[in-house]
């Protein structure tokens, strides 16, 4: 890994012109049979390009793509959260902003409830991909398929005793969420702690933040759940609208 970022790092230091494997290797500080075998696995992923006329390299098309996706994700942040503030306004309890980042999900910004005893998460904190409320909202749209795979392959756990592990019963959660457009879990993640989240989709209709509200089972439950979760969905509509997104068919 840290070979591949030297190399990356070398065509990024010189504005990446074309250049040789030779030329690369003594700039990374390589040996030229290892910068070859490294240089060819970026090729395949397309994060390199190799010119076979000159026989140089340098940084391909997907790290491009990439750039886009961490400019477009940074510039439409702010917005959410505006969405974010609008929700714990109106609940009065935390809203936090997530997306799916390398197979977890991750708490991007947040919005504090205003009461001093109050139910948060850190920024930077992560959650798996069968993390209760967010992975119903994330995926509750996505292709059977798909979840079929997310759970032979991640299981579902049983982290409290109101955790749902069967899978019928986890698709059956998926589609209420698609009926009602949020996802509800009762202390599945933590007992004693309950939650809602909407998806806030990008182009094309794929999920691109989540808006996930938290509270203790006496603060966000029956009629207030509800209450919530329908702020939270509408919420998310508003920013679906605001970031150029669309909902999927």
């Amino acid at each position: 890994m840290q070979s591949a970022l030297a190399i990356l790092e070398f065509l990024r230091s010189v504005d990446n012109e074309p250049t040789t494997l030779s030329a690369i290797a003594r700039g990374a500080g390589l040996n030229v049979s290892t910068c070859f075998n490294i240089l060819k696995t970026l090729e395949d992923g397309l994060v390199v390009a190799y010119e076979p006329g000159s026989k140089t390299y340098r940084l391909g098309l997907r790290l491009a793509e990439f750039g886009r996706l961490v400019d477009r994700r940074s510039q439409a942040l702010p917005l959410v959260l505006e969405e974010a503030r609008r929700v714990t306004a109106a609940a009065g309890l935390g809203c936090f902003v997530m997306a799916l980042i390398d197979g977890h999900f991750v708490v991007l910004d947040k919005v504090e409830s205003r009461h001093p005893i109050r139910v948060t998460i850190d920024r930077g904190a992560t959650f798996p991909l069968t993390g209760a409320v967010a992975a119903k909202a994330w995926f509750a749209w996505s292709p059977r398929e798909v979840v079929d795979d997310l759970v032979a392959k991640h299981r579902l756990p049983h982290r409290t005793d109101r955790s749902i592990t069967d899978a019928r019963a986890f698709r059956g959660e998926m589609a209420t969420t698609r009926e009602r457009g949020y996802s509800t879990s009762l202390g599945e993640y933590y007992r004693g702690h309950n939650a809602v989240a909407a998806p806030v989709f990008g182009p094309g209709g794929s999920p691109q933040f989540l808006l996930v509200v938290v509270g203790s089972e006496g603060e966000l439950v029956g009629a207030k759940m509800a209450e919530v979760g329908e702020e939270t969905r509408a919420a998310a509509e508003r920013a679906t609208k605001r970031i150029g997104g669309e909902p999927p068919e």
